[in-house]
């Protein structure tokens, strides 16, 4: 079997923005008002865009709504889903009409 490796972008993505700010970590993770900490989370991939971070950052970023941090990080998680239960997916039949 195949293993397709899911590359997350977020992480790159999150770096090229602090880099650009030019600022250090530390002040960006103040800026969006988390521990330092959690930021490393999410620069190393450890760490999942919710609603609330995506908030966050549409506001120290406001080129790039809230939405947009969601939907990368909603096809992330498909694509892993898909990954990791593609037999168990393959296995999966559309229901019939009763009847028919």
């Amino acid at each position: 079997m195949t293993r397709i490796l899911v590359i997350n972008p977020i992480p790159e993505m999150i770096a090229e923005l602090i880099q650009a700010s030019g600022r250090t970590k530390s002040a960006v993770a103040s800026a969006l008002g988390i521990p330092g900490s959690r930021l490393s989370e999410l620069l190393a991939g450890r760490l999942r865009i919710n609603a609330e971070l995506a908030l966050r950052l549409s506001r120290v970023w406001p080129d790039a709504d809230a939405a947009y941090w969601l939907n990368i990080q909603n096809e992330m998680d498909l694509r892993e889903a898909r990954t990791a239960k593609a037999a168990a997916l393959r296995r999966l039949k559309p229901l019939q009409p009763i009847g028919a």
